[in-house]
């Protein structure tokens, strides 16, 4: 069993989705200023200290009278680079010195393409090639589905960190499998390698991490597991690190030292987080702004995964269903569900990865209703961030000069077309199958 297979237009499928979601350009959020402040910090001054840009955002912690982003420092490690060759090719100023790289429109697309960008790209190219080695033709469908027609859209132009993890963490999961298949050593230091990373872009991801661990040591043996662990060392280490220069321990996490806005509700429970409210749970699927509400494809995804549990793919759907199950629990556990003004309840973004899976079998039982159910979300997910906090539907393009009419429609055409080829795909697979299954029968009937 392959964890990973490609599959025919893939890469223009994968270049329509990408061309919508890295085309968005929505306001610039209080918490990727705070990323972005690190990333400058760490380039100008050497320090992890955002002091001089404190004021721009609410997202920081204050330790030894010195501000810090309260965020995983992983996204700010990512911008580390960009921002280094903003200033190795002189593209900053003075007045980017002291407000931010990010006022500039340019600079700012080009860290969120470097940081969320690539997330959403590697994300989409992991789950496409995924879903396509469980069933044939499903891949394209699969890519669109996420891609499109869930909050990683809105999310995709941006810094922040759930798109990023989810497909680092899906890495680790599709790592986990191919070692399991192949016994291969060095796929299990891998697996545990992108793990480790994970939690330093997102903390929360901690929780893919042990679910992962359990089924390495299901499938595979205790030696498998025992290097998955040691893979998981670089990102403990890096973690460990920061934590020890910014706020005096490895144990110590930024959100200890939560100031402002978030410090009284970021202390009660475990960093905000309580027990789960089954109501919080059902507004988070339901409601409004809920997940399943705007992407109804999630419940054809589910239905698979429900359906591959008794298939020989039953343990990685129950992982799959154990991801998606605990976050939509731990978001209805935080004082706030929805994250602020986002579209929808974006702490259970890294799970959509795991439960997208499930499009193995849905695409291949149910592809029309899968594919019209691909299509409302992705129809209701591109209304949604072009007017999340009032951006109207503000593109890249636009800001060069295209008006809004046509950069937009260019999205809308690319989101067409990809659902067409996903179509495509389906059909085509079902032909092939068709023609292999006749071609089976007319040489047995020979044979007799």
């Amino acid at each position: 069993m392959s964890a990973l297979r490609g599959y025919r237009h893939e890469w223009l499928a994968l270049g329509l989705v990408a061309f919508c979601g890295l085309s968005f350009f929505p306001y610039i959020d209080t918490q990727e200023k705070s990323r972005f402040a690190l990333a400058q910090a760490i380039v100008e001054h050497r320090s992890l200290r955002i002091d001089e840009w404190q004021d721009q955002t609410i997202d920081k912690a204050r330790f030894d009278d010195h501000y810090y982003t309260d965020k995983a420092p992983g996204v700010s490690l990512l911008a580390v680079a960009p921002v280094a060759g903003f200033h190795a090719i002189g593209a900053t100023s003075e007045k980017t010195g002291t407000d931010g790289v990010w006022i500039r429109d340019s600079l700012l697309w080009i860290l969120r393409v470097a940081t969320g960008g690539v997330g959403f790209v590697l994300a989409l190219f992991l789950v496409g090639r995924a879903v396509e080695a469980v069933s044939l033709g499903a891949g394209v469908g699969a890519a669109t589905a996420f891609g499109l027609g869930t909050l990683a859209l809105p999310f995709a132009a941006t810094s922040f960190g759930h798109v990023l993890a989810g497909a680092v963490a899906f890495a680790a999961f599709l790592a986990a499998l191919a070692a399991a298949t192949r016994r291969g050593a060095v796929l299990c230091l891998v697996s545990g390698l992108c793990a480790g990373a994970a939690v330093v872009v997102e903390y929360q991801t901690a929780i893919i991490v042990v679910l992962v661990a359990i089924y390495v040591l299901v499938r595979s043996r205790s030696r498998a597991f025992g290097l998955f662990a040691l893979g998981t060392l670089p990102g403990i280490l890096v973690l460990a690190a920061y934590n020890q220069a910014a706020f005096g321990s490895p144990l110590h996490s930024s959100y200890g030292y939560e100031v402002g806005v978030f410090a009284h509700p970021q202390a009660q429970g475990f960093f905000g987080i309580g027990v789960p409210d089954l109501g919080a749970a059902g507004d988070a699927l339901f409601s409004r702004r809920g997940l399943v509400t705007q992407s109804p494809v999630l419940i054809l995804e589910a239905l698979g995964l429900v359906a591959l549990l008794r298939g020989a793919h039953r343990l990685e759907a129950a992982l799959c269903l154990a991801v998606f199950t605990a976050f939509v629990l731990l978001d209805a556990g935080y004082y706030d569900p929805f994250g602020g003004l986002s579209p929808g309840p974006r702490f259970v973004i890294p799970a959509l990865p795991f439960v997208a899976y499930g499009l193995a079998w849905a695409l291949v039982r149910w592809p029309l209703l899968t594919l019209a159910a691909t299509a409302i979300s992705v129809a209701v997910m591109i209304y949604r961030t072009g007017t999340w906090s009032g951006s109207n539907f503000r593109t890249v393009w636009s800001l060069l000069g295209l008006p809004t009419v046509i950069s937009a429609g260019a999205v809308v055409a690319a989101a067409v077309g990809a659902i067409m080829l996903s179509y495509r795909a389906v059909s085509e697979a079902r032909s092939d199958a068709n023609m292999r299954s006749l071609a089976g029968r007319r040489e047995g009937s020979l044979r007799q």
